[in-house]
């Protein structure tokens, strides 16, 4: 079998659910988990399904079968021949079988004795002497025996040496755990049916489940099997027809040849309705690629590739292919990477197709490796089988080396054999690093072991010793293997005496490797510098990832004790700075003793050449400064995969607490001139490691800053294209992913403008497979719902299975977090997502920074549909506290333990593993805060990982005197050390401190924070407006607070609102609400009257301003005063005075003051102000007489300056400008003011005097969500002596929620400042608009996005800007605080429940209008 684990690497082969069982099992249970076979096997009825009835007959082992007690079967019943039908019913989803097994008995017995699991037999079994069964022979009973799957059957008599024949008659469900015959779903494109397929799996314990057999590996026979299934399907097995005739019922019979001599777990059968491709080889094999018909020509590369690889293979090995045919069918559904049954090999879908406009270069390369380890098997585990499971290594380790070494003559272009070291070897180190690990070949009561011992250090001991023995050598042995036990079975001592002997005793092969195959661990060689001159001393020791645990110490809970004492010969290759391509070999003996090598002075070197050997190198700390030089010097000096090499060892080092990180980073410092794969792709995954531990914490940033300056020239270089080879591609595609992961402002750009482009039309501008990944990912995490629900839309549509699980993986990189808890709604919603990909989904919401804590949140809500679905919540706690990294967070896991206990086996294993992970990342942190890093800076001054470790004293302090000492140290800072190490009492004590200077809620301005209508699913607020104490706002949908009104939806965006609550007289109730788009205005009233519409009114012309009249009554007439702009930059101004009633309004002044046309104007007591389009305002101080305006037209105004307001003038988010108005703002008395927010998607703005420019105060989100629309609101005071009218401003947020600012408070505080405290330019200054221009995108034309100006900007010459464009990518926002947080206490603005709140955003617009529970600030 073959497949990929999580990270891209070969690995576990094994499904997604069950991956995280076998990453606990392989750190706490590996001592358990050893497999005996036919005891503990993973079949069993239950898993058949969970309605299968158990075999039939007496369950109680008669005791005069003592064989039935033993793990194996008898060796005296040895199978020739099965001929069996299997007649399945595709409606029912059950199967009947009918199986004859002919055998050989070598000695007297009285039982037969099979595998038979989870199926029901019909009648008592019959055995003959005779294929006719004309001649039976009594049997006196039967039954099952559970405990090792085995049916017996008791004879009367002994049966003596002979051929004789039994027949089983049995039912059975199809499966449903993807083992056995089971059954699954798929979609079927013609008419998007879905409809029902079946495939099997066998190895290593599930033929049982579909024959009774010996389902032994070493017991071989041959099947001649046939196959009855309804018409509407096609059925295949392993060897191709003799006949298909129909049968009653709607039904076709198949028959089939007789196989060829093989064991049990090789037997494979599809019933589907595919189409193939198909090829023939230069032996006239026929080779066919069967996938569903939708995607039959994504068969066509699997298909060149089966051919010629097998015609590698036949030329290498010189063993003919030696089946008719040879299938390759995609699997919709299918657990394992792949299954090499012979004749009929089946792949999980996206690991056989390879669609050129879709499909990734990594996608390439798993397709070509995976067949060719398939078609290895053809050869190592068909043709030749191990004796037992735990020589498992000889199918699979061969099968994975061999799989690169003969995929890289296809392939050359992907430099397969290079990247054995990244995909296999290094994982193997990774496993084999454990005390717990396990030898290749354990002892013969343990195993089968499908893991990374098995496969990846197997095929790497391998290609070890391909490189000590010599090619030639090597093959010559491995010819005479195969011959020498075609058709049969081998155990792994017979593998090597052949060898052996077949070289003619050159090398003892088994004296050279058996310590490598029959104990576990490896080396680790350490290099320094020996007392001659020009000499180095190599030396070895066990290596393991714990420095602190005994390396020659066997763990007292381990079965596997040592046969070597941890030692190995060790073969020794290296080369020198002064003759880097000389390499030169030496043999470090197992005996342990050191040896020494010639190594000139004043110059590095490098031991383990391309990594052939399977074991670490440590240097001394001048030995990795030389190669770290040496890299910065000139990097081609080392090969690819030397780089890839140093990296790997050095990274686990420094995590191990061996070296210091300084050594690893250094090592990376050269890489902003390396644009290849095997580098960036090692770098890569410790960069995200250490990115992904360090999140939330401030050195983050540091981080950040370096990851981004090295990843950023080679981005460059490279581009957002789709050119060059296969290796170019798969090195684009892990630079661009890192450099756009630390917010590359031109990579982003370019990922946004192309995802921007496959919305409008995904046809014309597909995005290329070799970059897909980065710009739908990128494209998500910087876009929003829009985008978001287009990409789902297409996931839902998508029928290629690689697609589906590249947009599955980017819909997780929203930084929205309603969004993200959508997506997981979504994820336990069957009819919306697959519930097979519902770990998958919360595992890569984790992995976001913004869902790290979103996912364990949305866990511990829905606990119990977890504990339903999977009867445990402690597996996906596992995957979404993987990267917890603080106490805060580990004593809430622990706290979910204790108060949700259950039961279980695997459960300890379970907490121990998930809690041991949060302890060893804080662990991490700790490191890096104690000094384990000697330095933060190099001689160069360059930042590694910038922590003070002074934040620490002011802690260590307080736990020993319980005072704060914070001299020296910033507050936040202390503070934020002692939320990491979860000290809540001097966080409280911190946090007091903060208000001394400031409020509590962050600003003195800020007056309350009215959340989201709906916690659960945040809108965005497109407008907010206020009368009185009333508020209105205008989201994306409406649910929650206590509404006082909700509109119907509206075909249009509500892009003006003016709200009266104080309506006096009439009929038609005391409030009012008016909107305004485009060029009609509907009005309502609500209140003391039920909702009424009062009409829609038609004007012809788009409304520029909507308001309500306030009418102050009395006196003989109101003073009217109207001053408007004109398209001319004219300014006019009418005035009706109550000593001129019956006059009429009249033209008092015009006068020219703009050169564009104006688009705001106001008049108000003292000052005339206008503003024209360019955001260039002009400001007049004016005096009344008796009705008369007075102005200075033409005269030097009182200011004149420009508002810089950058808007997306290429395709603005539709009613944007709605909430969103400059201003000025404020009628009622002379302090109007205008608003500055510079660009559409930031979190602050700028409040300027309308009279002069000056700053009011700048505004931040309280929150850090970005603000989405404004307003400000003046009314009357409430509880004071005076009712002096108060302003308030009120911004909306992209979360849905509101927040109040006291701007009355401000403008006093702005106005007690002397004029040199005030700047003059009230707006952002230099520096502060270098900062947000940093976060503009110039050239995106996204919806979300900053201004467009010029065209679009190649990647080398934007300016590299750390910062993405979307901001506060880590913002959290607290659904449940809601009370007010004002200067003066106030009651909480409460939420009044609506059970018809909905879940999700929708498409509409309605308005609502909340009314408070409690008096606001003044109003």
């Amino acid at each position: 079998m073959a497949g990929k684990n999580e990270e891209g690497k070969s690995g576990v082969f094994c499904s997604q659910t069950s991956i995280i069982i076998a990453i606990v099992v392989a750190i706490a249970l590996i001592v358990t988990v050893g497999i005996i076979a036919g005891v503990t096997s993973r079949s069993g009825a239950a898993n058949q399904e969970s309605t299968a009835a158990t075999t039939t007959g007496p369950t109680t082992t008669p005791p005069k079968y003592p064989q039935l007690n033993n793990i194996r079967l008898p060796t005296n019943v040895i199978p020739l021949n099965y001929t069996f039908t299997l007649d399945i019913d595709m409606t029912k989803l059950t199967y009947d079988g009918d199986n004859v097994i002919r055998f050989q008995v070598t000695s007297p017995t009285n039982v037969i004795i099979v595998h038979a699991d989870g199926i029901t037999m019909k009648s008592a079994p019959k055995v003959a002497s005779d294929a006719a069964f004309t001649n039976t022979i009594a049997v006196s009973d039967y039954g099952q025996h559970n405990k090792n799957s085995f049916y017996y059957v008791g004879l009367q008599s002994n049966l003596a040496a002979g051929i004789y024949y039994i027949q089983f008659l049995y039912t059975a469900n199809l499966a449903s755990d993807l083992n056995g015959l089971y059954k699954y779903q798929y979609t079927r494109a013609s008419d998007r049916e879905v409809v029902w397929g079946v495939a099997s799996q066998c190895e290593d314990f599930y033929a049982r489940r579909i024959i009774p057999c010996f389902d032994e590996p070493a017991m071989k026979a041959t099947f001649t099997t046939t196959v009855i299934i309804p018409n509407n399907y096609t059925t295949l097995s392993n060897m191709p027809t003799t006949s298909v005739t129909a049968s009653a019922g709607n039904k076709m019979t198949y028959k089939y040849q007789e196989t060829v001599v093989m064991s049990s777990y090789l037997l494979a059968f599809t019933v589907d309705d595919f189409d193939y491709v198909e090829g023939r080889t230069s032996k006239n094999t026929l080779v066919r690629v069967y996938s569903r018909k939708s995607i039959k020509d994504d068969g066509m590369y699997a298909l060149g590739a089966a051919i010629n690889i097998t015609q590698f293979f036949e030329n290498l090995l010189d063993v003919p292919y030696p089946l008719p045919k040879q299938d390759h069918v995609s699997v919709p559904s299918f657990d394992s990477g792949a299954m090499e049954n012979w004749g009929l090999i089946l792949y999980r879908e996206e690991l056989l197709s390879y669609n050129q406009y879709l499909s990734s270069t990594s996608t390439k390369e798993r397709i070509v490796t995976i067949v060719a380890h398939e078609l290895a098997h053809m050869w190592f585990g068909n043709w030749v089988t191990m004796t037992w499971w735990n020589h498992l290594w000889l199918n699979e380790g061969f099968a994975t080396y061999f799989a690169a070494y003969s995929a890289s003559f296809y392939a050359p272009t992907m430099n397969l054999m290079a990247q054995f070291t990244t995909d296999d070897l290094q994982i193997g180190f990774i496993s084999d690093a454990s005390a717990l690990s396990h030898p290749i070949v354990p002892p013969a009561q343990y195993g089968p072991f499908f893991d990374r011992i098995t496969y990846q250090k197997g095929g790497s001991i391998l290609r070890m010793l391909r490189d000590y023995m010599g090619h030639d050598d090597f093959i010559s042995g491995i010819k005479a293997y195969l011959q020498k036990f075609r058709y049969g079975n081998a155990y792994t001592e017979q593998l090597f005496s052949t060898m052996t002997s077949t070289i003619n005793n050159r090398l003892n092969v088994t004296d050279f490797i058996g310590c490598w195959i029959y104990q576990m661990g490896y080396p680790l060689i350490t290099v320094k510098r020996g007392t001659a001159a020009g000499t180095g001393i190599l030396s070895q020791v066990r290596y393991l990832a714990n420095k602190d645990l005994d390396p020659n110490a066997d763990p007292a809970t381990t079965p596997y004790k040592n046969t070597c004492g941890y030692k190995w010969n060790v073969p020794i290759t290296f080369y020198t700075g002064n003759a880097p391509s000389t390499i030169v070999r030496a043999l470090m003996p197992r005996s342990g003793a050191d040896i020494t090598i010639n190594w000139p002075a004043n110059t590095w070197i490098k031991v383990n050449a391309d990594q052939m050997g399977f074991y670490r190198v440590m240097y001394d700390t001048a030995g990795w400064n030389e190669i770290a030089t040496a890299l910065q010097n000139d990097h081609t000096q080392f090969s690819k995969t030397d780089i890839a090499s140093l990296m790997d060892d050095a990274w686990p080092f420094a995590r191990a607490d061996r070296i210091s990180y300084t050594v690893p980073l250094s090592l990376t410092k050269y890489m902003t001139k390396e644009t290849s794969y095997l580098p960036w792709f090692i770098a890569n995954i410790y960069f995200r490691t250490m990115g992904r531990r360090l999140s939330g914490r401030k050195s983050y940033q540091d981080y950040a800053q370096y990851h981004l300056a090295i990843a950023s020239p080679p981005a460059d270089i490279l581009g957002m294209m789709d050119n060059g080879g296969d290796i170019e591609k798969e090195a684009r595609n892990e630079i661009l992913d890192a450099a756009c992961g630390m917010g590359y402002a031109p990579c982003l750009m370019n990922a946004s403008m192309m995802f921007q482009k496959f919305m409008q039309d995904p046809s014309a501008n597909n995005v290329p497979g070799a970059i897909r990944d980065v710009v739908f990912n990128y494209g998500i995490a910087n876009g929003g719902v829009r985008e978001w629900d287009f990409l789902f839309n297409m996931y839902k549509q998508s029928l290629s299975i690689a697609d589906r699980t590249r947009m599955l993986f980017a819909l997780g990189q929203s930084r929205d977090d309603w969004i993200l808890r959508r997506f997981m709604a979504y994820a336990m919603d069957p009819t919306k997502i697959n519930p097979a990909s519902t770990t998958t989904v919360f595992s890569y919401v984790s992995l976001n920074p913004v869902g790290k804590y979103l996912a364990w949140d949305y866990v511990r809500e829905n606990k119990n549909y977890f504990m339903q679905r999977f009867r445990s919540t402690r597996p996906i706690i596992r995957v979404v506290t993987r990267y917890f990294n603080n106490q805060f967070r580990l004593n809430q896991v622990q706290q979910f333990f204790k108060s949700n206990p259950e039961s279980g086996s695997t459960v300890a294993a379970f907490e121990n593993a998930i809690t041991g992970t949060i302890q060893f990342n804080i662990n991490y942190l700790s490191n890096l805060l104690e000094g384990r890093i000697p330095t933060m800076k190099d001689e160069n001054g360059d930042i590694f990982i910038d922590r003070d470790p002074d934040a620490f004293v002011p802690i260590l302090n307080y736990l020993r005197t319980k005072e704060i000492d914070l001299r020296n140290i910033s507050l936040s800072t202390v503070k934020h050390e002692a939320e990491f190490y979860g000290i809540m009492p001097l966080v409280r004590q911190l946090t007091l401190c903060e208000n001394k200077s400031e409020s509590g809620c962050g600003s003195l301005h800020f007056s309350a924070y009215l959340s989201s209508p709906n916690d659960a699913s945040m809108k965005r607020a497109l407008s907010v407006t206020g009368h009185y104490n009333w508020i209105a706002v205008s989201l994306t949908e409406t649910s929650g607070w206590q509404l006082g009104f909700t509109s119907p939806y509206l075909a249009n965006f509500a892009e003006k609102m003016a709200l009266n609550v104080r309506v006096i007289g009439g009929a038609l109730g005391d409030k009012m609400i008016a909107v305004a788009s485009g060029s009609q205005i509907r009005l309502w009233s609500f209140g003391s009257v039920p909702v009424t519409q009062i009409g829609t009114f038609e004007l012809y012309v788009s409304v520029d301003a909507l308001f309500f009249v306030d009418y102050g009554g009395g006196g003989s007439g109101n003073w009217i005063e109207i001053a408007y702009g004109t398209s001319s930059g004219i300014v006019r101004v009418i005035v009706q005075h109550p000593e001129t009633v019956g006059q009429g309004p009249q033209l008092l002044q015009t006068f020219t003051v703009h050169r564009n046309a104006i688009t705001n104007v106001m008049l108000s007591e003292k000052n005339l102000i206008s503003v024209c389009t360019e955001k260039h305002v002009r400001t007049w101080t004016v005096t009344r007489f008796r009705g008369m305006i007075s102005t200075q037209p033409g005269s030097v105004p009182l200011a004149s300056y420009r508002i810089l307001i950058l808007s997306n003038v290429q395709e603005p988010f539709y009613g944007l400008e709605a909430g969103n108005q400059i201003g000025p703002f404020g009628h009622r008395d002379d302090e109007q003011i205008f608003i500055q927010k510079v660009i559409p998607e930031i979190n602050y703005l700028y409040v300027r005097l309308a009279s002069t420019g000056e700053r009011v105060c700048k505004i931040r989100s309280v929150d850090g969500s970005n603000i989405t629309c404004h307003s400000v609101h003046e009314c009357e005071g409430v509880g004071r002596l005076s009712s002096r009218l108060r302003k308030f401003f009120f911004t909306g947020h992209e979360n849905g929620s509101i927040q109040v600012w006291d701007l009355s408070t401000a403008l006093s505080d702005a106005h007690k400042l002397s004029e040199n405290h005030l700047p003059s330019d009230g707006g952002p200054s230099e520096s502060e608009l270098q900062k947000i221009l940093e976060q503009c995108d110039l050239a995106s034309q996204s919806a979300q996005s900053t201004p467009i100006y010029g065209s679009l900007v190649s990647l080398t010459n934007i300016g590299t800007s750390p910062i993405p464009r979307r901001l506060n990518h880590n913002r959290t926002i607290s659904t449940s605080r809601l009370s007010l947080a004002t200067n003066d206490s106030r009651n909480s603005w409460h939420r009044v429940p609506d059970s018809n709140r909905r879940h999700e955003p929708i498409e509409h617009e309605n308005i609502t209008v909340s009314p408070p529970k409690a008096v606001i600030s003044d109003c």
